[in-house]
């Protein structure tokens, strides 16, 4: 059998006011997608809500409102590259943006449509990979400042290369202290992270290696990773597609 192509891609908010990932971009990258036999989404693809940002929040009336009006908006791109990439499968992570219970529940209705959507909420593992948004493994420290992480966000090291701040080190000591304990630290070579917006190539904690796209706000750099899932299950052949800002634009919705 053939090797599996897979891209990884994360944060690319789309919706939100400041996200530069918007409808020209998301048109070239449905030809990537198409190429693909597997197509990772790891945690906001889209920004349902600003405020609450945390997926655990409890959702005013308001909130309730204003997020279904969004889904109703958003998920029409779901469904229209599910739609235009019949033949990839698309694993959907959720995200603090886009993880509210109502919009899981949505996801979970769109994917007895479509065959081709798998949504998972918290980790999915493809072979030695392991893909996790991120946003459950902040220690609790960093729960109650923003000052390393705003700091640590304004940096765009290049790739492949750079060494993550205090937090993002800090979130991978607690994804390798979740794999031991579950028995796992020794089947994964690789790990996929987002939420903080910092290309990551590579790092490596604890034999594992490490990888985060990037965001896709501002003027952060992003980036789509690919590579070859073996027959044996190994994630190998990994690389970065860089998207700078200047390649990002459209109008917002």
């Amino acid at each position: 059998m053939e090797n599996k192509k897979v891209a990884i891609i994360s944060d690319t908010h789309i919706g939100s006011e400041r996200s530069r990932f918007r409808y020209i971009a998301l048109n070239d990258t449905i030809g990537l997608f198409k190429s693909m036999d597997t197509v990772v989404l790891n945690g906001d693809t889209f920004t349902l809500l600003g405020k609450p940002s945390t997926r655990s929040a409890i959702l005013t009336e308001a909130n309730r409102e204003h997020l279904q009006k969004r889904m109703d908006t958003l998920f029409i791109e779901l469904e229209r590259i599910l739609r235009e990439c019949p033949n990839t499968h698309f694993h959907y992570l959720v995200g603090n943006h886009d993880g509210f219970p109502p919009a899981y529940d949505r996801l979970q209705e769109l994917a007895k449509h479509y065959k081709n959507l798998e949504p998972h909420y918290e980790q999915l593992i493809l072979g030695d990979a392991l893909f996790t948004h991120g946003d459950l493994n902040i220690p609790p420290k960093y729960l109650s400042t923003r000052n390393a992480f705003s700091t640590d966000r304004k940096r765009n090291f290049s790739l492949p290369g750079g060494v993550p701040g205090e937090m993002e080190q800090a979130m991978y000591q607690d994804i390798c202290q979740n794999m031991k304990q579950a028995g796992r630290l020794n089947n994964i070579s690789s790990v996929f992270i987002g939420h903080t917006h910092m290309p990551v190539f590579g790092y490596e904690v604890e034999g594992v290696r490490f990888y985060n796209s990037g965001g896709f706000e501002g003027e952060r750099v992003g980036c789509i990773f690919t590579g070859n899932l073996t027959d044996d299950g190994h994630l190998k052949d990994i690389v970065a597609k860089i998207i700078e800002p200047k390649m990002l634009g459209a109008p917002s919705l």
